[in-house]
């Protein structure tokens, strides 16, 4: 007799949740990037307010991929939102970054950063823990001087102060300030 292993309903959707995702960014890079009049037609970008900023973000962005041709074809396709961070691949991917939005009109796509405090860092790659005020805010504006200077870009649309799960530290003066 064999005993059979119903999924679960969370593994269902967990499963399911990560096709979703990649289906579309193949779908959208598998697209030709010249087609002119024989291009699909694109429905509009779903976006939603930031909350009280005014800022309309899409709902679908793409964040730390690693390869120049995916960030492109993603931009090509519609995306507009992009989310980096000076943690990422030692800042390579900022650097990368740069080089596909070289040649794009600025207003053609969002950028988002989010500092990498060095003493910030979570042992054993568990959830994260609130980050706290023991951070030193005054290296948020020199790390977001370099972040534009690796994208090549004037501003950012969108910055992320993450790992707060405490009110206190959100309204912590001194990251208010920076």
């Amino acid at each position: 007799m064999a005993i059979v292993r119903r999924t679960t309903r969370r593994e269902f959707l967990a499963a399911g949740a990560s096709v979703v995702p990649a289906a579309a960014l193949l779908s959208a890079c598998s697209r030709p990037r010249d087609a002119g009049e024989n291009a699909p037609e694109a429905g509009p970008l779903v976006t939603r307010t930031l909350g009280r900023t005014g800022l309309r973000l899409p709902i679908v962005s793409i964040g730390s991929a690693y390869e120049a041709g995916i960030v492109s074809a993603a931009l090509d396709a519609g995306l507009t939102y992009v989310h980096t961070s000076g943690s990422y691949a030692d800042q390579n991917h900022e650097r990368m970054l740069n080089r596909v939005f070289r040649g794009r009109p600025r207003d053609s796509f969002l950028v988002g950063s989010s500092p990498d405090f060095p003493e910030y860092r979570v042992e054993g790659g568990g959830p994260s823990e609130d980050l706290g005020t023991r951070s030193d805010a005054s290296t948020i504006a020199p790390f977001c001087e370099g972040s534009l200077r690796r994208l090549g870009l004037a501003h950012l649309d969108v910055y992320f102060l993450a790992s707060i799960n405490d009110p206190a530290t959100v309204l912590h003066e001194p990251y208010m300030k920076a």
